[in-house]
């Protein structure tokens, strides 16, 4: 109820003070899951969390002892769309072989910048490295779910529909709208384009919520005919 209050009039900025205290796991994704997409719509979002896990949520973040600032951590559009450029290559090897790897399809980075992204990642929460190597973690497999969706719906966009058919214009646009596309019109160019299950290339599209509602009224309709 308080967060539906605090979010009726649609404002601009909210203040969230703990806003998943004492909830469970399922419930924490929902209002976390909740805010992302308020964020990517444009609003301004504010929130104090003792909670680890929800602190790496963030763009920017200002860690408090006792009153006290002790570090700031602020990414730039930049930065953001080299972590989704790491996450997109770990899902489509992924795709290939079964395993994640940062592999040699990432060859704008340099050695350098490969092990500082992928420190930067580790300790924001995207990524773990063990014995076997670089993997995901649960809130960088979302977001690399989010960014191969956005990709591969364009892909199609651009070729189904506006016949695009250079590879090399296709991809280069398809890689401009993974990042500046938000939930609700990534959900809407779904829609208009049908639910597609695989990108023009046969990569599967990861599935949204819009998808899932389909099915269910694809599904209740059949019931009804029957």
């Amino acid at each position: 109820m308080a967060i539906a209050r605090a979010l009726i009039n649609d404002p601009k900025l909210i203040l969230a003070d703990e806003p998943t205290g004492n909830l469970d796991a399922e419930n924490q994704r929902g209002v976390m899951n909740l805010l992302g997409e308020l964020h990517a719509r444009g609003r301004t979002i504010l929130m104090v969390t003792h909670d680890e896990h929800v602190g790496r949520a963030a763009d920017r973040r200002i860690d408090l002892d006792h009153g006290r600032i002790v570090e700031t951590t602020v990414f730039s559009s930049e930065e953001n769309q080299h972590f989704d450029e790491v996450l997109e290559q770990m899902w489509s090897e992924r795709d290939r072989t079964g395993g994640e790897a940062f592999h040699a399809e990432c060859r704008q980075f340099t050695a350098a910048q490969q092990r500082r992204l992928v420190s930067t990642m580790t300790r924001i929460g995207l990524v773990f490295v063990d014995e076997h190597g670089l993997h995901f973690a649960p809130a960088g497999e979302e977001r690399a779910r989010s960014v191969i969706r956005r990709h591969r719906l364009a892909e199609r966009l651009f070729m189904d529909v506006l016949s695009i058919r250079d590879a090399a214009s296709v991809e280069s646009n398809a890689c401009t709208f993974e990042h500046i596309l938000s939930p609700e019109v990534t959900d809407r160019i779904c829609t208009f384009l049908g639910h597609p299950e695989t990108c023009p290339h046969g990569g599967p599209i990861p599935r949204g919520e819009c998808c899932i509602r389909h099915a269910r009224l694809r599904k209740l309709i059949d019931i009804k005919a029957n």
